[in-house]
């Protein structure tokens, strides 16, 4: 395989498959809840959490921005409340809150048994050493006693892709855990697996089939058949006919759902979490009528003030009862729902949450504040997933890492230390493990490390490593004036003294002469590699860089790609000098504004430059090709780009005694201009004579008018 060139303006890398084994940490992606054997460093936060959640209706968390409110919800809450017996639901806002309250709670309740069948096929397809007739507990066993490390173990407890024409609930979720996924992670025990199926078996009967005993000796070829059969799809489907009532009241929705399936099962609690919470605040915003035109993408802002008087119409219906803190036990009483919220949002919008403490002032006893990680949480995140594949650190690398990412002397934020310790894990873990796959079931102090010098020599630390971070992303991008314009687009987020800035996202894809589909794409890749983030507030949407230790790595590309680069700089000057000369175009009378390198660079780049909706720069750019002279291609192609924007003209401002002291009265005067287009039609001209009339009509703007450029234009370039 031939060597690879130098990274020269960050050319494009041949495509590599990922590995096909897991990683022990997620970079800046969040933690999932089959993630939960890798998440390390929160112990502490989940369990006062949980606690807060157990003895409250309603609980508040919130953070900063890439506290890891999220992964902690996934990793630790979800699985810890299901270990307890209560059906935990993650729900984001959408498009519609009461709409995904429906569509999430239905998918993760009750999932349809085709996917049950996905799964357990998957399970015992990947896993080896089954026998010929495994039982279910057998199956649950063989799972435990995969190394955390195997492909395997991740990947036969992740949700499923549901196929095209899957039955289940209306709104088919991306992905859906079916049950069999949880009994293999531990969140649901047998018994609970059992009951679920026999509540769903029962369908529109009065008693469970006498068929549905799920037991750990049961027979997996016998669980297969039972989930696969006919009946039980279709008394799923009957199930679900009375779970999603054709009210459109969410309180009527939770209220039937405990009543029918709750009843059904000896133990049953929803925990409602609704994580982003904000976006009811940034997204859901009445735009204003000047704003309707472009808002057309917006959700209606008028579901937020509906959603929040459906959740207080369920709170207030709970509070009726005095059974509304414990699950059912008694299926044959009916009770108020055995429900929790949980409310899970950035810090900043916390003051917002005036609506929700109009019915339920008690949020502000049950709030719990992540904060982000500590020295030794930071410690623990490093360690103990390195333990679990078969590696460790250096103290002094351990250390270093941590000093380097540290903030206000105490904290780590977990995006950060992911980041860098997932980089490691790329460039020497994975090797150290593949030398030694033994290794995780030894003790922990003969694992082998990872040393100092490969963070501080091999990956230059931390800053090479987000260094490394940006140029990945740099490096998917298909040429380097992509690259250019990706870094540009940041370049505004960043303020003079080195701090993130806000900038309306408008201000950024609709930058003076730049391609607005391009800016857009490139926003929207750079949002996807959680580069950047875009938020909806009042005013519009806004868009920020979304973790300080990107800056400094951000600014350095800038430098590498944009300054130190003689092409990209000069297209750069020669746009600002265009822009400058485009906003000052009415008050000047005598400067053809454009420089002639400025004219050249703009005029080689002109397919990267969006030059449609700004007539007075397609102006200045023919009135510059034919004052230096440009070959005929060029002033062909600003003759008709002017003809094609000239029509959007008010007036032509005038710009007068353009080439003073170099062309003179080489050219018509006005009134002579004025007597040629007067005659025109009736005139034969030679093609000097019609060069000298265009030339005129280009320098004499007092008179002329763009149909009359036009004519010209068409004349001398036929």
């Amino acid at each position: 395989m031939p060597t690879p060139a130098p990274d020269e303006a960050l050319a494009k890398p041949p495509a590599v498959a990922a590995p096909a084994e897991p990683k022990p940490y997620k970079g800046v992606d969040s933690y999932q809840v089959e993630d939960a054997e890798l998440f390390f460093g929160r112990k502490h936060d989940a369990d006062e959490l949980v606690a807060k959640i157990l003895s409250s209706r309603v609980t508040l968390l919130h953070a900063q921005s890439g506290a890891g409110k999220t992964s902690l919800l996934n990793a630790k809450v979800i699985p810890e409340l299901e270990r307890r017996g209560w059906t935990a639901v993650r729900i984001l806002p959408l498009n519609d809150p009461i709409a995904s309250v429906r569509s999430a709670v239905l998918h993760y309740v009750v999932p349809p048994p085709a996917l049950e069948v996905v799964a357990l096929d998957r399970v015992v397809s990947e896993l080896d050493g089954l026998g010929p007739a495994p039982t279910l507990d057998g199956l649950l066993a063989r799972y435990d006693n995969e190394p955390l490390a195997s492909p395997v173990k991740r990947r036969v407890v992740e949700p499923i892709e549901p196929s095209a024409g899957q039955p289940g609930p209306a709104g088919l979720a991306a992905k859906v855990t079916p049950y069999v996924c949880r009994l293999l992670r531990a969140t649901l025990d047998l018994d609970g697996f059992a009951a679920h199926v026999a509540a769903v078996a029962q369908g529109g009967r009065s008693q469970p089939l006498e068929t549905v005993r799920v037991t750990g000796a049961t027979p997996v070829g016998a669980l297969r058949e039972l989930l696969a059969s006919k009946g039980l799809a279709e008394a799923h489907s009957t199930l679900l006919g009375y779970l999603d009532p054709p009210s459109d009241r969410l309180w009527d929705f939770l209220a039937n759902l405990v009543e029918v399936y709750g009843a059904r099962r000896d133990r049953f609690g929803l925990v409602l979490l609704f994580d982003q919470f904000e976006e009811l605040f940034t997204r859901f915003i009445d735009p204003g009528k000047a704003a309707e035109v472009t808002a057309v993408d917006r959700p209606d802002w008028r579901l937020r003030y509906r959603f929040f008087d459906e959740i207080e119409t369920a709170f207030r219906a709970q509070s009726d009862s005095a059974d509304h803190d414990r699950p059912a036990s008694d299926p044959g009483r009916p009770q108020s729902p055995p429900i929790r919220y949980v409310f899970s949002m950035r810090s900043e919008y916390t003051a917002q949450l005036g609506p929700v403490r109009r019915f339920t002032p008690e949020i502000d006893q049950s709030v719990y504040h992540l904060q982000i990680l500590t020295k030794d949480q930071a410690l623990d995140a490093i360690q103990e997933p390195a333990a679990k594949f078969g590696f460790t650190y250096e103290k002094q690398c351990y250390q270093r890492i941590i000093d380097d990412l540290l903030k206000e002397e105490r904290f780590v934020e977990p995006a950060h230390l992911s980041l860098v310790c997932e980089k490691l894990w790329d460039a020497k873990g994975r090797e150290i493990r593949i030398k030694d796959p033994g290794a995780a079931s030894r003790e922990r102090d003969t694992l082998p490390p990872i040393k100092l010098a490969s963070y501080e020599t091999d990956l230059e630390g931390a800053r090479g490593i987000l260094r490394a971070f940006l140029r990945d992303f740099l490096k998917e991008l298909s040429t380097v004036d992509e690259r250019a314009e990706a870094l540009e687009l940041m370049e505004p987020l960043i303020t003079g003294s080195g701090t993130r800035n806000i900038v309306e996202r408008t201000v950024l894809i609709k930058a003076p002469f730049r391609k607005v589909q391009l800016r857009d794409d490139l926003l929207g890749k750079l949002v996807n590699r959680t580069i950047l983030r875009v938020e909806r507030r009042v005013g519009g949407d806004f868009v920020e860089i979304t973790h300080e230790f990107l800056i400094p790595s951000v600014r350095e590309l800038i430098q590498e790609v944009i300054y130190a680069d003689a092409t990209q700089y000069r297209f750069r000057t020669a746009l600002r000098t265009l822009q400058a000369a485009d906003e000052a175009y009415l008050g000047i009378e005598s400067s053809l504004a454009v420089w002639e390198t400025d004219y050249e660079s703009l005029n080689e780049n002109r397919a990267r430059v969006e030059w449609s909706w700004n007539p007075r720069a397609v102006e200045l750019m023919l009135r510059a090709s034919v004052y230096y002279g440009a070959a005929r291609d060029s002033i062909t192609f600003w003759a008709d780009a002017f003809a094609g924007t000239a029509d959007t003209l008010d007036a032509v401002p005038a710009l007068r005694d353009i080439a003073h002291g170099v062309l003179r009265r080489t050219m018509l005067g006005p009134e002579e201009l004025r007597e040629i287009n007067q005659r025109r039609d009736a005139l034969t001209l030679s093609p000097s004579e019609v060069a000298v009339v265009f030339r005129s009509q280009m320098l004499n703007f007092v008179t002329s008018r763009p149909e009359d450029i036009r004519y010209w234009a068409g004349k001398m370039f036929p």
